[in-house]
């Protein structure tokens, strides 16, 4: 009979450590899907407001708007929990993660501590556009415009489309490496090809960002 000392240890926190990692990265992977939908369908205002107007009427008519912002604010607190046990909360512990990533000045590493900082501003960011747009239906192009117009709000949304863009493309680069989808000599192409990504869907945002400053 094999020893005590010799029995393979208890899987238990293992198994809730991959666990919690495969919700993080399908409910990341979600939200990474509804993030391009989204973009796209606000951008259908580049096609004009009459577009823009009767595809968020078609929306709302159906019912999609009112289910739609809470199921995916949920879907981003439970994917904020899975992911976010492994970002340090207290300030001593940021800035040793800062000046470790500082001095180990590994890419991957970089792209980890960006991600997790657009993590926690997606947070807050999300939330107030989310609320800001559900007490306020009908959406129309007018008022979203007259939202934009107003420079904190315009502000507001540069920085919410750099931080759900970047957090959303990094995070998919990033999953596809921890499940061995993106191989190591593969890296540098999968990173650029995320990075493109990620770099055409904001330039998008921003573009339709300005086009509603002329509706």
């Amino acid at each position: 009979m094999a020893s005590l000392s010799k029995l393979p240890l208890s899987s238990g926190p293992r198994s809730a450590a991959v666990t919690w990692d495969l919700l993080s990265s399908l409910t990341g992977g979600a939200l990474a899907v509804y993030i391009v939908a989204h973009m796209a369908l606000v951008g259908s205002v580049l096609l004009g407001v009459g577009v823009y107007d009767t595809m968020a009427e078609a929306l709302e008519s159906s019912g999609v708007a009112q289910i739609d912002g809470p199921l995916v604010f949920a879907v981003f607190l439970v994917h904020f929990l899975a992911a976010g046990r492994k970002v340090p909360l207290r300030w001593t512990e940021h800035t040793l993660v800062w000046r470790q990533t500082r001095m180990l000045r590994h890419s991957e590493t970089w792209l980890w501590l960006g991600q997790a900082l657009t993590g926690m501003v997606l947070l807050l960011l999300g939330g107030i556009h989310m609320w800001s747009v559900l007490t306020d239906l009908p959406i129309t192009a007018a008022k979203s415009s007259e939202r934009i117009a107003h420079p904190a709000w315009f502000v507001f949304y540069v920085l919410l489309i750099c931080a759900v863009t970047g957090h959303a493309f990094v995070g998919l680069y990033r999953s596809g490496i921890k499940w061995g989808a993106v191989v190591r000599r593969k890296r540098a192409t999968a990173r650029r090809f995320f990075l493109a990504g990620a770099g055409v869907l904001g330039l998008l945002g921003l573009i339709t960002l300005v086009r509603f400053l002329y509706v």
